[in-house]
């Protein structure tokens, strides 16, 4: 069981899987450009993945959609050559203020978008991708987008949660009859079925990679502040939570609720043990 305050569990989840498979990827030389796929405010990227490659690596780059994260990730945990990619420009200005690193550069990008993926193609050797797959609900056009921007036998190391106790807290909340009306058309995280593994197997065969790992596990991690956790995720999401600002409140109390009845409470106020489904793969890129 993971017991960590929120900022660490990501760094926690991690480590624990690149430990377990780490070893798969099959480096060629010492001059490899690596991409790290939503970093946002990188401190996965600058404290797990960089310091498991640097001397093997020319660049890693990160990447993540939101500016501000991106910002802070180039101010505290940047490094060389590192390139970490997210399309929030709030993360990325976090990352680069917090994360900074001498072979780390921090790129605002959208790795859903068509013509940022045909800049990038055939760029990169390595793929690191943690905690970010779930919230891609086209997970056949990533996983075809992510094949493009490859090198020949590239490889990437995928990391996510194939469901959540957010995830189905929002499920429910969404049922009732006052929020219904509010519910996304689109949906925010991806439906991995009740077989992810078989699932996911699948959609790399025919997205043209090789497995070379694709494990299922599930994980749980405690928590003193249950009720900031949630918070912090909410407004996260806020994007897609498509309410009035005079509703927010209501809603974000009840999908509290929903998401404690999801937990397990631990005898102590906020103090909860949270389940997670997590599945990891390694792949290879297929010619």
């Amino acid at each position: 069981m993971i017991q960590a305050a929120r900022s660490s569990i990501a760094t926690q989840i991690a480590e624990q899987q690149l430990k377990k498979y780490g070893h798969l990827l099959k480096l060629r030389t010492n001059k490899e450009t690596w991409l790290d796929v939503g970093c946002a405010e990188g401190a996965v990227t600058r404290n797990v993945f960089y310091p498991y490659i640097e001397d093997r690596i020319e660049k890693l780059i990160a990447v993540d959609k939101q500016h501000n994260l991106i910002q802070s990730a180039k101010e505290h945990n940047s490094a060389e050559k590192l390139i970490a990619v997210d399309k929030q420009h709030n993360l990325i200005q976090s990352a680069k203020e917090h994360n900074s690193a001498e072979k780390i550069e921090y790129k605002v990008v959208d790795i859903t978008d068509g013509e940022a993926i045909a800049k990038m193609r055939n760029k990169f050797d390595r793929i690191f991708s943690s905690l970010v797959l779930h919230v891609i609900p086209n997970t056949r056009s990533l996983l075809s987008n992510l094949h493009t921007i490859l090198k020949e036998d590239g490889q990437m190391f995928i990391i996510f949660l194939t469901n959540n106790y957010f995830e189905e807290g929002l499920h429910k909340q969404y049922k009732e009859e006052k929020w219904l009306k509010f519910k996304p058309l689109q949906s925010i995280f991806a439906d991995y079925t009740t077989n992810p593994v078989m699932y996911l197997t699948e959609l790399l065969h025919s997205t043209n990679f090789k497995i070379d790992v694709c494990e299922y596990e599930e994980i749980s991690f405690t928590t003193n502040n249950f009720k900031d956790l949630v918070l912090n995720l909410c407004n996260m999401y806020r994007a897609w939570l498509a309410l009035p600002d005079d509703l927010l409140k209501q809603f974000i109390e009840g999908l509290i609720e929903k998401c404690r009845g999801e937990c397990t409470y631990l005898g102590l106020p906020e103090k909860y043990e949270i389940p997670h489904k997590l599945l990891t793969f390694v792949a290879t890129k297929l010619v």
